[in-house]
């Protein structure tokens, strides 16, 4: 890596640190595997103000196979890139541009916090390494199982009750 290309990665290194010193806030909620993300808006606002302070602008390219993001120092013309495969499928019941933002906008918030390394959800983080892989497996199962059968015990109660209530104002009504 020859000098020039050395002021890119200062200047990444000094937004970085300025990013772990706002700490933004991670707002997206998965609530089916249960875990929080970062959203662009709760980053991206912050990035755009220190980029500018450094003079740092960004491309973000959308090809056919693979997304960039590049980020170039406007001083030096300096730069560094940071690509991802993309894949643009359809999503079920949406038209094909909403499929095509979606992977955009996914495409751009990876590309984003692996460009900052802004940690984000990671399996690694609920995981017990200590325990083999496979019983957290069994674990996992079991406790999904387990939140089953309680919420059909609750709803089997639910429907008891109602049906005594059924009962109760039927045999109410016939000896009027």
């Amino acid at each position: 890596m020859n000098v020039i290309n050395l002021k890119v990665h200062q200047i990444l290194a000094n937004i970085r640190q300025k990013l772990v010193e706002l700490n933004p806030k991670q707002t997206g909620s998965n609530k089916f595997q249960n875990f929080e993300y970062y959203q662009l808006a709760d980053f991206l606002p912050f990035v755009i103000k220190l980029a500018n302070a450094h003079n740092l602008s960004y491309q973000e390219t959308f090809g056919k196979e693979e997304a960039s993001l590049t980020l170039i120092d406007t001083n030096s013309g300096s730069s560094v890139t940071f690509s991802i495969p993309i894949d643009y499928s359809v999503l079920k019941g949406g038209s094909p541009m909403q499929s095509i933002g979606a992977s955009v906008t996914y495409a751009r918030r990876y590309l984003w916090v692996s460009a900052l390394g802004l940690t984000d959800h990671d399996l690694l983080d609920q995981m017990n390494l200590d325990q083999p892989i496979t019983q957290q497996t069994k674990n996992t199962t079991k406790d999904i199982i387990s939140k089953a059968q309680a919420r059909k015990n609750t709803i089997a109660d639910q429907h008891k009750t109602l049906k005594k209530k059924e009962v109760v104002q039927n045999s109410t009504e016939r000896t009027f």
